[in-house]
């Protein structure tokens, strides 16, 4: 998902569990950030902060 564009935690956890990241958006977005800590100790993902809002991205 991240290659398609630089997306917030919140946008890639909507994509996998629509609503129930709204309902349960603590485990949801601990559950996409520690995937991303993964991938960035890979080198495979890159945090992009412009000041207003930080996007993944592969």
């Amino acid at each position: 998902m991240l290659a398609e564009r630089p997306q917030t935690a919140h946008e890639v956890a909507r994509r996998i569990w629509g609503e129930r990241a709204l309902t349960q958006a603590f485990l949801t977005l601990c559950e996409v950030l520690g995937h991303f800590d993964l991938l960035a100790e890979d080198d495979q993902a890159h945090v992009l902060d412009d000041g207003e809002s930080v996007r993944l991205e592969a």
